[in-house]
This record gives structure tokens, sequence and C-alpha cells, in this order.
């Protein structure tokens, strides 16, 4: 997995093996072409946080809406189709239909057959909509990069089929061996790389950076809202956990190329300068004005600057820091100038209790950040 890690980082998929000594061992991993490499990174890290709950068993097959990943102890990198383990899931009706229930399943079979030949003619991926009647339908097809054409075919057909079952349910998935197919009448894909919507984006939801490893905490509260934001498109709750006994799947860059460059003590004046002013939430990223809770942007801004204090002494833990964010009766003392703005040197003792340190960034949970996310901005 930290092979395959690797190739995702670099190209969105990737797979590996290890022949000898026995056991034998291949791996594959793959992100939906509609996501981003940041977004397919995050979705990867949490699709591998599950695999050990799948031990001791010798395969495992991980589906998330963005990404899929699996192991077992054949090569199965050409395999289409497996009738022992392909599932189907389908939803329940969500909406009133005043069109007949025979026109919706039409409109389903019929987005279902075009994303088909879309991903068969673009290669291995494509996204379709069906307008008209009540709803619209969307739908995506993706073929694993492994397979061949005409394995690809195979495996779209055969989805295509059962997934139709599913109307009139308003949404359904069909988890293949060699491929993934969904429906539904809410739009679940993006559209375009590029997008004007907030909502769209694994974004920072506090775009604030400042440029001392301490103030890392608010990047990694921003990641991790984002990262919550992606779990609910990609459906599902589970929490990633970041620990020093696995590989970290959010690195350094990783977090800084969320946080559009973690180190600017040009930001960390404007920060302070705006707390100063008592204007500091308009460091807030101006696409997501009256979209949050001002007293809580506050609230989590000012623990950053907390963080990063002269003295150790002055710099909360993190169990002060969840404190402060989840607890409303909790006074949050007021931070001094940071010591990076005027060039004054760190004291001694500063590297041993820092607010946040390489380790404990480390240890530090999704669990927690999205606990702490709907606590402060929703």
């Amino acid at each position: 997995m930290d092979s395959i890690q690797k190739q995702v980082g670099s190209r969105n998929w990737g797979s590996d093996s290890i022949t000898s000594p026995s056991p034998k061992i291949y791996g594959f991993a793959q992100c939906h072409d509609d996501l981003s490499s940041l977004d397919c990174k995050i979705c990867f890290c949490q699709g591998r946080d599950k695999l050990p709950r799948c031990l001791p068993a010798t395969s495992a097959r991980i589906y998330l809406n963005g990404c899929f990943i699996r192991f077992d102890k054949y090569n199965f990198f050409h395999e289409a189709i497996d009738p022992m383990n392909d599932a189907v899931v389908c939803g329940e009706p969500k909406h009133p239909l005043t069109d007949s229930i025979l026109k919706f399943k039409k409109r389903i079979a019929s987005v279902i057959h075009n994303v088909t030949a879309m991903a068969l003619g673009n290669g291995t991926f494509a996204t379709a909509e069906a307008k008209g009647g009540d709803f619209s339908v969307y739908a995506l097809a993706q073929c694993w990069n492994t397979l061949d054409r005409d394995e690809c075919r195979k495996c779209l057909v055969n989805a295509g089929s059962k997934l139709s079952q599913c109307a009139p349910g308003s949404e359904g998935s069909a988890l293949f061996t060699g491929c993934y197919i969904k429906y539904s009448t809410e739009i679940f894909f993006k559209k375009s790389v590029e997008s004007d919507d907030p909502y769209d984006n694994t974004g920072i939801i506090v775009a604030v950076t400042l440029s001392t490893v301490a103030f890392v905490v608010l990047a990694s509260f921003g990641a991790f809202i984002g990262y919550e934001r992606l779990s609910k498109r990609i459906g599902d709750k589970t929490n990633l956990r970041l620990s020093p006994n696995s590989s970290l799947c959010f690195t350094y860059e990783v977090l800084e190329k969320a946080t559009e460059n973690v180190g600017s003590s040009s930001i960390l004046h404007s920060v302070w300068k705006h707390y100063k002013a008592s204007k500091i939430t308009d460091m807030v990223d101006p696409g997501l004005k009256g979209v949050f809770s001002q007293k809580q942007a506050e609230k989590v801004l000012q623990i950053g600057l907390l963080c990063t204090q002269a003295s150790s002494r002055l710099r909360p833990s993190m169990n002060e820091v969840v404190q402060m964010l989840t607890d409303v009766q909790c006074e949050i003392p007021s931070p001094k100038q940071p010591p990076f703005l005027n060039a004054s040197v760190l004291s001694p003792d500063s590297s041993a209790d820092s607010c946040i340190t390489e380790v404990s960034l480390m240890q530090f949970s999704v669990e927690s950040a999205n606990s702490l996310s709907r606590s402060t901005l929703g």
C-alpha cells in the first residue's frame, strides 16, 4: 500500500504485488476521474484506513463513491466480473413522482445506457445526465485502468443491467469487480475540475495560513473540514486516523497545497492586524461569507494565534484546544503578538510542549477534527 499510495499521489491510481516470499499479495487502488489530486489522496487515505479491519482475511474490497481499493492473494488485475462478490446497492424512492413509475424507470435505464456508452467511448470514465419529468437523473461510470477495452465493456454492461433494477429508487450503486456505476436524482460528481461552487471544492473553510509549524493546527482544521465535506460527497462517515504507527497520508506537502502555502509570514501579520482591529473574520475565505458562524470562526482563529506564542507555557495543549473548541463556557485567553512578527527568538523550551508538534499532528485524528468542525464552523 505504501507503493500504491505513491502512485495514487502522482496519477490517481496504482497497482503493485509481492510474490516472493509467500504468501503472494496483490494490491490496487483507483480514484474516479472527476476527483482532483487532493480529493483522491484524501479518499485513498480513508479507504486505506479500513483495510486492516479486514485482517486476517486474505482479500478485501473497499468501495467509496470517490475511489476503490482492493487486495487479494491472486492476480485480479484483469478480472472484470465476479458473480460471487459483485453487488448492487439500491436506495429507496425519496421523492413523490407525478410522472408514471414506468417513465422514471425508462429515464434511469436511459442514463445508465448513455453513461456506459460514453465511458467506453472515452476510455474508462464518463458522467451523464437525463433531463425531463420531475427529476433529472445523474450517472457516473468508471472502469479500473488495469482492464482492457473488452473487459471494461463486459463489466459495465453487466453492472448497468443489474443497476437498472434499482428503479424506481432515487439512487443505486453497482459495486463490481472491474468497474463502478452509480445513478442518483441528486448530482454527486464534479461536472468539471474547476468549479465556482465553494461546496464543490475540498477547500479550506477558514483560509488562514501562518508561518509556524505550531499554526499548522489551523491548516489541519481547514483540511479536515474539507475532508468532512468530501466524506459526505463520497457517502462514507468512517473516521480516518493519522498515527505514527501507519504511513501518514496527509503529508506536509498535501496540507501546504490544501492551504495554499502554509508558511506565509505576511499572512500571519495580516491575521494579527485583523485580530487587533477586531476584524479577524475578514481572514475567512471571501467565497464563504454568510455561510459560517462568525463567533465560532473568531474562536478558531484566536486559538490558532495562541498556538504561535513565544513561550511554550502560553501555548495550549491539544486537550486544552479541544476544550476551548467544544466547551462554550471555556474562556479563551487573549493571545500576545506572535514572536515571528518582530524577529524575536523562541525560548529554548519552546519545542518541548508546542501546541502542535510533528508527532502530535500525526496523532491528531479526523474523528476529533470532524467533531471540532461541526462545533466550530458547522
